[in-house]
């Protein structure tokens, strides 16, 4: 394959200062007008096998803890925070909080609803600070009941991403979804490189500042075998464009859900999920291809307040670059709330 020179422009900046600041006084000035409100609240103990996705794995035991908050000035608006805290067996902790504007009607007479989001949230991440990163977000999604067994959706989003420091081409997870700890290698230099391949030039692994523009496309088809059982089926369509130009890459993905309520207040949920993400350029002109397999088991039971949860998930990268290829397992169990 020719080498691909083009560099793609950075994409264009977002007030996110702005729309954060209005989503915030939004919240608040709601908070205490609204006639309903409702929050959750989760506490997790868990183990990750590999939580900054590297080839050379460290895992460490974590808690998990997440509160959600929502009010609704009126029938069709909801405006809410949503947050989460983990903290690892060392001193390194991750976060994310974000504010959420909602709208929503009905269409078709009542068996279409269309929703459309305003998001603004902030990560932070000690044990990789490569990753932090502020975002801001538009969604629109529709959902349409076919049958009384059958019910399609079907959702856009637009996000930008705005990484607080500098940093190096693939300094994070593969693609964009949070959150994204970064390997632990500094820089290329100090990686291992393919055998046919020299090392890059020290002028290619200058640090940078990242922003991402990322656009996805989702559609979702949901059927009801009996009261009891429930499949979903999933195909997603993305495409990321960064200023950082190896950072930027397209992906398709295929995902299915099977949930069962083999008794009363207890349900089980499988899932597989594959994902090919192809990047646009690579250090030497060299094609990066990663293929992503996942699956995951969750066990939920239901009390009068609250549900408690276990699950496990299981995540096996293969990258045609040695380096990024990575296997990681999680067993997570964890009460949740409602109030």
């Amino acid at each position: 394959m020719p080498p691909r020179n083009l560099t793609p422009a950075p994409p264009a900046p977002l007030p996110t200062h702005r729309i954060l600041a209005a989503l915030l006084w939004l919240t608040t000035a709601n908070a205490f007008a609204a006639d309903a409100k409702h929050g959750a609240a989760t506490v997790t103990l868990g183990y990750d096998s590999n939580p900054a996705q590297t080839a050379d794995a460290t895992a460490r035991a974590f808690v998990h803890t997440a509160v959600s908050a929502a009010t609704h000035p009126t029938a069709a608006v909801t405006v809410g925070l949503d947050g989460w805290w983990r903290h690892y067996d060392s001193a390194d902790t991750t976060a994310r909080v974000e504010f959420h504007a909602d709208w929503s009607a009905e269409t078709a007479h009542g068996l279409g609803v269309v929703t459309a989001t305003l998001a603004a949230a902030a990560f932070r991440d000690t044990l990789v600070p490569a990753d932090e990163r502020n975002e801001i977000a538009f969604l629109l999604r529709y959902d349409h009941v076919l049958t009384a067994r059958d019910m399609l959706g079907i959702s856009g989003e637009l996000r930008q991403l705005n990484y607080l420091h500098r940093v190096l081409p693939w300094a994070g997870r593969p693609g964009a979804a949070p959150p994204q700890p970064a390997p632990r290698q500094a820089d290329w230099s100090s990686a291992p490189s393919p055998p046919h391949l020299p090392p890059p030039p020290a002028a290619s692994v200058e640090a940078l500042k990242r922003t991402d523009l990322l656009t996805q496309l989702g559609f979702d088809a949901t059927h009801h075998w009996s009261a009891t059982v429930a499949s979903v089926l999933t195909l997603t369509l993305g495409h990321c464009a960064s200023s950082l130009s190896p950072e930027t890459y397209t992906q398709h993905g295929v995902g299915g859900v099977l949930r069962l309520e083999p008794a009363r207040r207890w349900q089980l949920e499988l899932g597989l999920d594959w994902k090919h993400l192809r990047y646009d350029q690579a250090p030497q002109q060299r094609q990066r291809r990663d293929a992503q397999r996942a699956a995951s088991i969750a066990l939920r039971r239901d009390f009068a307040h609250s549900s408690g949860t276990c699950r496990l998930d299981w995540l096996d990268s293969d990258s045609n670059y040695t380096e990024r290829t990575f296997q990681q397992q999680v067993f997570s169990c964890g009460l949740d709330w409602e109030f």
